[in-house]
């Protein structure tokens, strides 16, 4: 489960290599944009998704500064607050 390590590795810049959990990650990580998904309980499939990031700096900052954006634009606590009160007046207004 990747509780808000996915959300903390993208805040500081990073790429984010993980598998598909419990659905959130999909939201977060746009494979070859800012990160990869690996097979689950693929040793390999891991390597692989790790060593292409490795050594490369280029992919590694360009996919750092799409979680940063991805972050700074899309997923954070203003625009959750905001999708939530946004609900909450259709709700009421039903």
């Amino acid at each position: 489960m990747s509780g808000l390590s996915i959300n903390e590795a993208m805040a500081f810049g990073k790429p984010v290599v993980c598998s598909v959990c419990d659905g959130t990650e999909k939201v977060l990580v746009r494979d070859g944009k800012n990160g990869y998904y690996f097979e689950s309980g693929n040793s390999k499939s891991l390597a692989d998704k790790i060593m292409s990031i490795i050594g490369h700096d280029e992919v590694q900052t360009s996919m750092g500064k799409e979680s940063e954006r991805i972050i700074k634009e899309e997923i954070n606590i203003d625009v959750v607050c905001n999708n939530f009160i946004s609900a909450l007046r259709t709700i009421h207004s039903s």
